[in-house]
């Protein structure tokens, strides 16, 4: 069995899991934060030598880890509709908690995960622009200066977006597994992404682009929740291909 996790507004997870469901013959089960909040129960067991993950869900499906292949993890958050009502640092509570349980269980599950979780992000880091621009250096991308002061604050939009020009035209790249889709880069580029997501431990990465007056590409960013649709087909293949060795 394979999953696929994400929101019900991830247009491009429910793009994918369609392809996989009807194009590998395989189960491919497509398991939404909402459903997830919904649960009946969970058996989330751990020890020394092994964890295990079990969830009931209200429409009578099992999850048992030791019957799953791969996951696609598009999750963002751990849902906690039921608290919405609550006090604010009632609800802020839950949800560190929430968070913390679902890193374990996925953290916890037996088989490749795309991508795994992080203390950081449910579906891999969420970083800093200075983070990015620091990484994107060590990889090998052509990346523009960049500064920061001590005095910027993260609410004030002068102080984000310092890689890119405000409304310049953005071009993203898909890296999975070694291999780039979406844009038709050269070769050292495409080794670029590679390496970016190499040091980053992010095997599904979106690696952003904008075009200088001459044309040239520089880095503008990454992201562990692109928009898969942008790596259509070739994507798409390499997907099966990865489900397929799992299987």
């Amino acid at each position: 069995m394979f999953l696929v996790l994400c929101s019900p507004q991830d247009l491009s997870a429910l793009w994918a899991h369609e392809h996989l469901r009807t194009q590998t013959g395989s189960d491919v089960q497509l398991v939404t934060s909402g459903v997830l909040a919904a649960a009946l129960g969970w058996d989330h067991r751990l020890s020394p030598r092994e964890t295990s993950l079990r969830i009931r869900l209200a429409d009578k499906r099992e999850i048992d880890s030791a019957r799953i292949d791969a996951v696609l993890n598009r999750l963002v958050e751990a849902p906690i509709p039921h608290w919405s009502g609550s006090m604010e640092e009632d609800r802020l509570y839950v949800q560190q908690e929430m968070t913390a349980f679902y890193l374990s269980w996925l953290h916890g599950l037996p088989c490749p995960v795309f991508n795994p979780p992080t203390p950081q992000g449910l579906c891999g880091a969420w970083r800093q622009e200075s983070e990015w621009a620091m990484l994107a250096g060590e990889a090998g991308l052509p990346t523009p200066a960049y500064e920061q002061s001590t005095r910027s604050r993260d609410d004030d939009p002068a102080s984000t977006l310092r890689l890119r020009a405000r409304g310049a035209a953005v071009y993203t790249a898909i890296v999975f597994q070694g291999t780039v889709t979406g844009l038709n880069l050269p070769r050292p580029l495409q080794r670029a992404c590679c390496a970016l997501a190499e040091l980053c431990s992010t095997p599904l990465l979106g690696v952003e682009f904008t075009a200088s007056a001459n044309g040239a590409l520089q880095f503008a960013g990454a992201t562990p929740m692109p928009d898969l649709r942008l790596g259509g087909r070739g994507f798409l293949e390499i997907l099966k291909r990865a489900f397929a060795r799992a299987a």
